[in-house]
């Protein structure tokens, strides 16, 4: 009998401690709040005080400061990444930084930065970020960050005085779902180096490589193409295009007024002024155009099965899919890509996604 319940016992502390270590690796979360009530009022102390594995969630606010990620391979976040409203109103002012040798866990998401990222070759995850009119005197928005950049919007930036430079400089890895247009100058790879451009809409500005550069380009809209003389590598894969993306307006590169790199839809775009869907009067080319393997998370319906071109492909405020005629009234069971058709094309689509992880 003493036996039985030395051994119960040794199973609820076993299993008690193994609790204990699965809450200890999941981290902790930690606030940040500019103006009110939270565990810090600035993210450089949040991640001073962070280890490893921690969220650090940041409130809308305005942070005079250049964050410094410090190697830590942690989270930092606003509230709400994928609502560009959001992000808008979660600023950073002054940059953010990475010491270089962060991996892939480490996250920066959902911010607008006022000034640059400075990567010194991290692998971190940069994501659904907004840098325009960027006060880098180079007009550099995004340098040597090596990891995936997605769904970010970087338009309008242009030198301030300096000798001018691109909005991406130097980011040798995944650079996928991103909105580069109407900078003075758009994405360079550098000598040695090899980037990867997905789903992207770069137009307005270009991509350049010096020698001994490689870039793999798929299912992006590129305005003019890309230079592929001498030693420079260009592997032009499918479903790329040199079309008008159709933004619903165009920034002014000395930050006169806003723009609205939105893709207009004559079956509903997102307007983020009256907070509505809007029709417009024509379809961007770079809706449903991005790689159909992408999954296309959460676009609203419909959204033609596959992923749009751009920072706002695989988001809630992607533009809807328009089939020549007004948008379904009624959902149909099995109409997967909203055509108010059930075919084989569902099908089809379907299996491409079949058992898919969305988060992947």
């Amino acid at each position: 009998m003493m036996g039985e319940i030395n051994l119960k016992t040794f199973w609820l502390i076993s299993i008690f401690l193994l609790g204990m270590a699965c809450t200890a690796a999941a981290g902790r979360t930690i606030y940040v709040d500019d103006d009110g009530p939270a565990d810090f009022s600035t993210i450089q102390e949040a991640i001073d005080d962070s280890n490893d594995g921690d969220t650090i969630i940041v409130k809308p606010g305005v942070y005079l400061e250049y964050a410094s990620f410090l190697g830590k391979n942690i989270t930092v976040t606003s509230t709400k990444p994928d609502d560009y409203n959001v992000v808008a109103s979660t600023i950073i002012e002054y940059g953010a930084e990475f010491a270089g040798t962060e991996d892939s866990n480490c996250t920066f998401t959902g911010f607008k930065v006022n000034f640059w990222i400075g990567g010194n070759h991290t692998h971190a995850t940069i994501s659904y970020c907004l840098l325009s009119n960027s006060a880098d005197p180079w007009g550099i928005a995004i340098r040597d960050c090596d990891g995936t950049i997605s769904n970010c919007v970087i338009v309008n930036n242009m030198p301030g005085g300096h000798v001018p430079d691109y909005a991406i400089r130097g980011c040798h890895g995944l650079i996928k779902n991103c909105t580069v247009a109407n900078n003075f100058s758009g994405i360079r790879v550098l000598g040695g180096g090899t980037t990867t451009i997905e789903n992207c809409i770069i137009y307005g500005n270009s991509v350049w490589l010096e020698g001994g550069a490689t870039v793999n380009i798929l299912y992006s809209n590129v305005e003019g193409g890309i230079y592929s003389g001498g030693d420079r590598t260009v592997n032009w894969g499918p479903g790329n295009m040199d079309a008008d993306p159709c933004f619903v307006r165009v920034g002014d590169l000395f930050g006169t007024f806003e723009g609205d790199y939105h893709l207009k839809s004559q079956a509903g775009r997102w307007d983020p002024n009256s907070q509505s869907w809007v029709q417009d009067a024509n379809t961007s080319p770079c809706i449903d155009a991005g790689n159909p393997h992408s999954p296309i998370g959460l676009e609203p319906f419909p959204n033609g099965g596959r992923i749009n071109m751009g920072a706002y492909g695989g988001t809630p405020e992607a533009s809807k899919s328009y089939f020549g005629r007004p948008v379904c009234e009624i959902i149909i069971a099995g109409d997967v890509n909203g055509d108010c058709k059930v075919n084989w094309l569902d099908f089809q689509l379907l299996a491409l996604h079949w058992l898919r992880d969305e988060s992947q």
